[in-house]
């Protein structure tokens, strides 16, 4: 799969197809993703958090509207990779001065901060939705990960009507708010509207 088809099967195709280029990201890059983690004062559990990180971040920069691939997947997903790891060596106080830039496109800092907030907020967001039971899980991941039309889930997820996807598309928002407010991790972390 070529890096512009991988792009095109997470912009705008279906969760197979994406989970398909997810993975052939995965064989083409893990290992050069390990290598500078293990490089650089990283062990294995690092190398795979860093990946699956810079994963979540490459995935939703290509979701957004006006994205385009200037360079290979790899490099930019390795930059990412990069970035991410750079912050957390900072932040664990680590020696990273024996890195080097030499052929390697960066992602700005604001961008990756930004990123890495939105990813937390997403994992957040992950283990609320788990726990508001599996048929809201597929409901709100169709309606608001897919953006899938309410005509397109309702035959997806074999509704009755357009109008039980919206009243489940409530219900699941009203047990999501529920479950935030008992828990102050969630609630001091997310704002749901």
């Amino acid at each position: 799969m070529t890096d512009k088809e991988i792009v095109e099967q997470i912009k705008n195709g279906t969760s197979v197809s994406s989970d398909r280029a997810l993975t052939e990201m995965y064989r083409n890059c893990y290992k050069m993703i390990e290598h500078l983690v293990l490089t650089n004062n990283g062990v294995k559990d690092d190398a795979q958090d860093i990946f699956q990180d810079s994963m979540v971040v490459f995935y939703n920069k290509v979701k957004q509207n006006g994205f385009e691939l200037t360079g290979k997947a790899s490099t930019y997903l390795y930059s990412i990779a990069r970035n991410i790891w750079l912050r957390r060596l900072r932040d664990n106080k680590k020696n990273t001065n024996n890195m080097s830039l030499e052929g390697i496109e960066l992602v700005s800092a604001e961008d990756i901060d930004r990123e890495l907030v939105f990813t937390e907020d997403q994992i957040i967001l992950g283990k609320l939705l788990k726990q508001s039971g599996e048929k809201c899980v597929e409901l709100l991941k169709a309606f608001y990960f897919e953006k899938l039309k309410i005509r397109k889930i309702t035959e997806l997820l074999n509704f009755s009507s357009e109008q039980v996807v919206k009243n489940q598309k409530s219900i699941c928002l009203k047990k999501l708010k529920v479950i935030m407010m008992k828990n102050k991790v969630y609630k001091n972390t997310l704002i749901l509207e």
